[in-house]
């Protein structure tokens, strides 16, 4: 399936089927569940919420600001899957899905209304993309998220990361 807007690999653990399917508590304790990585086309609650958040890009959203690589848009919070699989021991954004919500986290009231964007950038030898919250009214980036690529001594590497800059 091919995403309009994704800056995702679409690759996540295999935890995640565990974490998101109660009945198999149980297997969350074999290790190799965070070491092995399967397309989250098999994994329907997180596909679903990749192509709604994918979707999304061009809105505006009252926002909540961040905890680690959880955002709150509205009333909707969203956590970002780092892909570690796909990129051969480098690491990428994988894919997003809804965790499990909880009120405290976040501001009790909007910081200021964003429009969620992708981006993709050039620095010197590193390139960036992902996606970004510009504040509508300040215009400045509040957020982003993302994947840094760079070539070094003719190999390529990939890094996923996420800025705050409230």
């Amino acid at each position: 399936m091919v995403l309009i807007n994704s800056m995702f690999t679409g690759y996540v653990p295999s935890a995640f089927r565990v974490i998101l399917d109660p009945s198999l508590e149980p297997l969350l304790e074999r290790p190799d569940l965070w070491t092995t990585y399967v397309s989250m086309e098999s994994i329907k609650p997180i596909e679903q919420t990749t192509t709604w958040f994918c979707s999304m890009v061009g809105g505006e959203y009252d926002y909540f600001g961040n905890v680690d690589n959880q955002i709150k848009l509205n009333d909707m919070v969203f956590e970002f899957i780092e892909d570690e699989y796909h990129c051969e021991g480098d690491t990428a954004l994988g894919a997003v899905y809804f965790p499990e919500f909880e009120p405290d986290k976040f501001h009790e009231n909007s910081i200021s209304v964003v429009k969620l964007e992708t981006f993709i950038s050039r620095d010197g030898m590193y390139l960036e993309r992902g996606y970004l919250l510009r504040d509508v009214e300040t215009k400045k980036v509040l957020f982003n998220v993302g994947t840094k690529l760079w070539t070094e001594d003719g190999t390529d590497y990939t890094v996923f990361f996420i800025q705050t800059f409230e």
